[in-house]
């Protein structure tokens, strides 16, 4: 009973913090109703685009330490680049950040027990901001509030909460099916998601395998999803997006690649280039 009356408690104050942020320790907290409307957040159709880039984790961790930050910091930080200018190119670049939703495991390196243990956390992409090196620390800033709310808590307040703060979606996919916008904002703008894969190069008879780009699911105001996996000291993204929502998805899965150029070219970064 005591330790349901602390999981209860945890997650109260968890939630007042998620939504007020009013402390300063919580200001980069991201809520449950943060997100603009964007074109993302429509109904797609049943056409598809798929598109892929690759990179060296050690640029990527190169830049991490740089800024002291982690290798999904950049790689969230060059999405947010990518798709500052993406939607800019479209016409839909919304005035605030979009907001990203990541899936992050919350199971012991110990427990090898079953059932689920996968929570969730909210993010900016600091779409809102021009610099690449101000954008990262935005990402890097939301990151770290969202992981130490959740180290505030043990594991069955931490799934309590992350129910809790998807709950706002299912108004959000709602309003995407009946084509009338809230006056609110969104939950989430899309999801990333990053899937450990082998460190070890793979052949199959003799030939080497270059790369293993994920694929994921695209839904009603979901038009796009970006999911990530390591494998041989690189990091590979699959974007997928609803063609018809999202035309020429490959320029987007270009201009990541632009976006970690410009974070590797910026003041503070020498030396990180290709």
């Amino acid at each position: 009973m005591a330790g349901a009356g602390r999981s209860t408690f945890e997650l109260t104050k968890a939630l007042v913090n998620a939504q007020l942020r009013s402390d300063h320790e919580y200001r980069n907290l991201v809520g449950s109703v943060q997100a603009p409307h964007c074109i993302l957040n429509t109904r797609i159709s049943r056409n598809r685009r798929f598109a892929t880039q690759q990179y060296p984790l050690d640029r990527l961790k190169a830049i991490g330490a740089q800024y002291d930050a982690t290798i999904n910091d950049v790689a969230l930080a060059i999405i947010g680049g990518g798709l500052r200018r993406f939607l800019d190119e479209l016409g839909e670049l919304p005035n605030k950040s979009l907001i990203v939703v990541l899936p992050v495991n919350v199971r012991p390196k110990d427990d090898e027990g079953g059932g689920n243990a996968v929570a969730t956390i909210l993010a900016t992409l600091g779409t809102d901001v021009a610099d690449p090196v101000q954008r990262l620390a935005a990402v890097t800033a939301s990151t770290r509030a969202a992981k130490a709310q959740l180290r505030s808590m043990d594991k069955d307040a931490i799934l309590a909460y992350s129910a809790a703060l998807m709950a706002p979606y299912g108004v959000q996919l709602a309003s995407t099916l009946s084509g009338v916008k809230p006056p609110w904002p969104y939950t989430f703008n899309l999801c990333v998601s990053n899937v450990p894969g082998p460190e070890d190069v793979l052949y199959l008879r003799g030939s080497r395998m270059e790369a293993s780009y994920p694929v994921s699911l695209v839904a009603h105001s979901q038009a796009l999803n970006v999911t990530l996996q390591s494998y041989a000291g690189t990091l590979n993204f699959g974007f997928i997006g609803c063609r018809d929502t999202l035309p020429h998805l490959q320029r987007l899965a270009v201009y990541t690649g632009e976006a970690l150029d410009q974070l590797a070219a910026a003041d503070g970064a020498a030396g990180l280039g290709s």
